[in-house]
């Protein structure tokens, strides 16, 4: 056991030394001796079970899979995001002997996956078809928690009101508002598809609180499942990080790049409507998969995006509004910690969307 024990820190591990570390230990000390047995005794008082014991929730060969792409173990007790673990990561979180662990990694009765997925329709192990092959993947994807509550949600309403605020009619007023509230439900009701346009959000005057709806999707999506980007980091950076395994990317200063404006509208027309791409991924391996981040553009500038009169990608909305107090965005920004969140995803889970287009032009555009 002590060799065994010695073994996982290959770095500084010898045997010769280890023997002569272990036979120091025998001393003159003629008490009762505290042998293994007494610590895993103590250990399973409070709780401890031997890492490839079974336990009541999944026997070891149910609960852990091995991931043969990254030569890993999944454990499935764990959240999909954080579930693998390198080979000594496995042993040393799950107190297992290495001849233990080998025993487990050599058995025929081990379920394999060939590598990690991301798939909101999916289960935690699922199977792809690719041409004529089926694999097995385990998903990362991780649903956010939403108990079904009632609270009141018009500290929200009423800012996205506010945010979407027209100069023009009372009715073009109420039309943005709820195109911008459809949107955001539809993505809720349908994680594994693409709207086919995305709203653009500007505004001059900075601190109108615009990158509240960002907070918010991480609020109702998970922080997990949702990132940013930038108009540079898109038109010039070789990696795509920003597009994998994410159901709301947003771009908080959209801006007219380095790039001619037929570039950057390319750039920007695949970003919003792909539904699969060839992504790069810094500090891994080049990947083909499904992409489901739906897209959210915020900018300080007049003029963007060069839009086509007849792209109907983007949908845009100037806020003509002044910031509002301190006070008022603490009491904006503290609401998210509120079970606000929880009943406001519930509304847009349940709203009904269907006079709603989400593969069509988008609405009021230029």
């Amino acid at each position: 056991l002590w060799q065994a024990w010695s073994e996982t820190d290959p770095d500084r591990y010898d045997p010769k030394t280890c023997l002569e570390h272990w036979e120091s230990f025998h001393g003159t000390y003629q008490g009762r001796k505290v042998t293994i047995g007494t610590v895993i005794h103590i250990a399973k008082e409070h709780g401890y079970k031997r890492g490839l014991e079974t336990t009541e929730e999944l026997s070891p060969y149910d609960r852990f899979i091995y991931n043969a792409a990254e030569d890993k173990i999944i454990d499935l007790l764990l959240p999909p995001q954080y579930a693998s673990l390198n080979i000594m990561s496995w042993r040393r979180a799950n107190c297992i002997s290495k001849d233990n662990s080998d025993i487990f990694l050599m058995s025929p009765n081990k379920k394999v996956v060939q590598a990690d997925g991301f798939a909101p329709e999916e289960d935690r192990i699922f199977n792809l078809k690719i041409g004529t092959y089926n694999i097995s993947l385990h998903n990362t994807y991780q649903a956010p928690h939403h108990p079904k509550v009632e609270h009141d949600t018009s500290i929200i309403t009423k800012h996205l009101e506010f945010l979407f605020f027209t100069d023009n009619s009372d009715e073009e007023k109420d039309a943005r508002y709820k195109t911008y509230i459809k949107w955001l439900a539809w993505k809720i009701q349908n994680l594994h598809l693409r709207s086919s346009w995305a709203p653009l959000l500007t505004s001059k005057i900075h601190g109108v609180g615009r990158s509240y709806l960002h907070e918010l999707a991480k609020g109702l999506f998970g922080e997990h499942n949702c990132g940013n980007f930038d108009m540079n980091e898109m038109m010039e950076s070789p990696w795509d990080d920003w597009r994998a395994s994410k159901l709301m990317t947003t771009c908080h200063e959209a801006q007219p790049n380095s790039s001619s404006k037929y570039e950057t509208n390319d750039a920007m027309r695949d970003a919003i409507t792909a539904t699969s791409a060839q992504l790069n991924i810094k500090y891994g391996d080049n990947i083909q998969t499904k992409l489901y981040n739906a897209i959210q553009l915020f900018s300080n500038h007049p003029d963007p995006l060069y839009i086509q009169e007849d792209d109907r990608r983007i949908w845009v909305h100037e806020n003509c509004s002044k910031p509002k107090t301190d006070d008022y965005y603490k009491k904006l920004y503290d609401n998210l910690h509120t079970d606000s969140i929880h009943a406001f995803y519930w509304y847009l889970k349940n709203k009904d969307l269907a006079t709603f287009d989400a593969y069509g032009r988008s609405p009021m555009t230029p």
